[in-house]
């Protein structure tokens, strides 16, 4: 257990491989690159644990997790924000449940969820990011599950989905950002959602795509509720 340390000014605040650790209430600030590095080694696993820090200032992402076998949770941390990077970053083959903490300002995307990575995105307040507040995409997506979010307020899209595949993307709320749900060659399942005051398009379907979409509120967006191109 690492416990109500404060980690600050190195190059990266804490790295947790191939361990079953537990990194609860730390101040992890400044740090050169990454505030969290969850990895593992020659695939053994990592079934570590993020829970009730606060993440910031950080050059870099604020998580990374990265590596085959990485199994982290991700818990209430309220503030993963002001990092250089992403506030959450899912690497190829890492695993992750993401739950109940609030992600914003960031520089890059909130939640990055690169090809091959499966996580749970639940409870979360993710907001006001300089890029999507969440991407995902590419094989592996359709394990994906996007539950009961709040996405809103980026300058950019909401959530953007790319080469997609049948991940579930269930009531949630994305309102005021750029636009609000961009799906881009990609066949999710979006049910029962609020996408609403978006500044150009509640939902935007590009290049092929068949999503589900069912139960939806579309609301107020400034240009168009649902864009099928």
């Amino acid at each position: 257990v690492v416990y109500k340390n404060e980690i600050t000014e190195n190059d990266t605040g804490a790295v947790l491989c191939s361990c079953d650790a537990r990194l609860l209430q730390n101040a992890i600030i400044r740090n050169r690159r990454n505030g969290v590095l969850a990895m593992t080694y020659q695939d053994l696993l990592n079934n570590s644990a993020i829970k009730l820090n606060h993440i910031t200032g950080n050059r870099g992402n604020g998580v990374l997790v990265e590596g085959r076998n990485a199994v982290v949770l991700i818990q209430s941390n309220y503030h993963i924000s002001e990092n250089g990077e992403c506030g959450v970053k899912l690497a190829e083959w890492a695993e992750a449940k993401i739950i109940n903490n609030y992600i914003y300002y960031n520089s890059g995307h909130g939640v990055l969820l690169q090809e091959r990575a499966v996580a749970r995105v639940q409870l979360n307040q993710i907001f006001k990011n300089m890029k999507a507040n969440l991407v995902m995409g590419g094989e592996l997506s359709g394990e994906t599950m996007v539950l009961q979010n709040a996405l809103h307020s980026s300058p950019s899209e909401g959530v953007f989905m790319v080469q997609c595949a049948n991940a579930m993307f269930y009531r949630n709320e994305v309102f005021g950002n750029y636009d609000g749900l961009v799906i881009y060659e990609s066949s999710p399942e979006v049910r029962n959602n609020v996408i609403r005051n978006n500044s150009t398009n509640g939902v935007l379907m590009r290049k092929g795509s068949s999503p589900i979409l069912e139960g939806n509120v579309v609301e107020e967006n400034e240009v168009i509720g649902v864009v099928i191109k």
